[in-house]
């Protein structure tokens, strides 16, 4: 939505903007856990790499809940459902180089 001549966006053409911000906010913004090490109900993982390094990662008793192919700056992986759990493992099967990871963290939509 382009602005006005004047450099302002008009109310009306904000509000869904301005709800969908919200709503990421409230989903994205502080993490649930960070694999404290206590049970966490989640249904979301963000994956990070250390993108000084580039894309190294090709493909990915421990229960799989996702998979993905490829990280990039940021992979979030949303869960068929809800998931508790204490502890987090990020298997990586293939990468072109040394994987390094960046921090991983875990977040729910609802409350």
């Amino acid at each position: 939505m382009p602005p006005s001549k004047a450099g302002t966006i008009d109310a009306a053409d904000a509000v869904e903007p301005t709800e969908f911000g919200e709503r990421v906010r409230k989903v994205y913004g502080p993490p649930v856990a960070k694999n404290a090490g206590r049970m966490t109900t989640f249904e979301r993982v963000a994956v990070r790499k250390d993108i000084e390094h580039g894309q190294r990662v090709i493909a990915g008793t421990w229960r799989r809940i996702a998979t993905g192919a490829t990280i990039g700056y940021q992979c979030v992986l949303p869960l068929p459902g809800p998931v508790t759990a204490s502890r987090v493992h990020i298997r990586i099967k293939s990468s072109r180089a040394k994987p390094r990871l960046g921090r991983t963290t875990l977040h729910r939509a609802t409350d």
